[in-house]
């Protein structure tokens, strides 16, 4: 909820489901996302753009996926993009996911101006963009599959849709990494098209990049005002 740092550490106030609770520690890492609590807190700008396109996620179990998603008896990660040859223009993006049933996936097409038309609810979201309604399954594997995704035949599986969203994407880089004893890591300092897993990956480097470090300053080999840990905001983030 809230957290105040000095230079002995950070008490933080916390909203659990037993209530209000504080807890004092040596450092705080947010890794609370894009809409980041603590980034907004500390002040920190978070510069970049919401591109203009819409896309549509679907993560669900499919038939009639084809033998071009599969090497080897395993599904793999598929890209396409058309633009003509008697398919539909536009994007899609397949990714296998980690369940019982290989035919699950992660499937995510974009939408331009036209094809987002039958999408639109005629308000606008807080930054005054156009608002879209939720897709349905089906429509979003049709979008694929006329794009040139699996077969003819390719289908949703009844019951297997473990969520169905559309989205903006964000390109955006906070103003700086650390604030004393408050690290950001992930989303929570920037933030990427998710196509590819860019912004899971590079969150995945922060916390390794910064691990090692604040670990030799909690075991007293590294100095808290030394210059290890401003290597985190150098190396990760770059210099302008």
């Amino acid at each position: 909820v809230s957290f105040e740092a000095d230079d002995l550490g950070v008490t933080c106030e916390l909203d659990t489901p037993a209530g209000k609770q504080m807890l004092a520690c040596g450092w705080l890492l947010a890794a609370d996302g894009g809409r980041s609590t603590i980034r907004k807190a500390l002040g920190l700008s978070f510069d970049g753009e919401t591109m203009d396109e819409n896309f549509l996620a679907l993560h669900a179990t499919f038939d009639g996926l084809g033998e071009c998603c599969w090497s080897d008896g395993i599904h793999t990660t598929e890209v396409g993009l058309s633009k003509g040859s008697g398919m539909a223009p536009g994007l899609f993006f397949s990714m296998p996911m980690p369940e019982d049933s290989p035919r699950a996936q992660l499937l995510i097409v974009d939408l331009d101006e036209a094809q987002s038309a039958s999408f639109l609810t005629g308000e606008a979201d807080s930054h005054g963009r156009p608002l879209l309604r939720p897709p349905r399954d089906d429509e979003v594997a049709e979008i694929a599959r006329v794009r040139g995704f699996g077969t003819s035949e390719l289908r949703v599986v009844p019951g297997s849709v473990k969520w169905c969203t559309g989205f903006k994407v964000n390109s955006r880089l906070v103003e700086h990494y650390r604030s004393d004893r408050v690290f950001l890591c992930g989303d929570a300092c920037h933030c990427h098209s998710p196509l590819g897993g860019q912004g899971m990956n590079m969150g995945m480097q922060d916390a390794l990049n910064l691990a090692w470090k604040l670990a030799m300053v909690v075991r007293g080999q590294a100095r808290i005002d030394g210059p290890l840990l401003d290597t985190y905001e150098a190396e990760r983030r770059g210099t302008d």
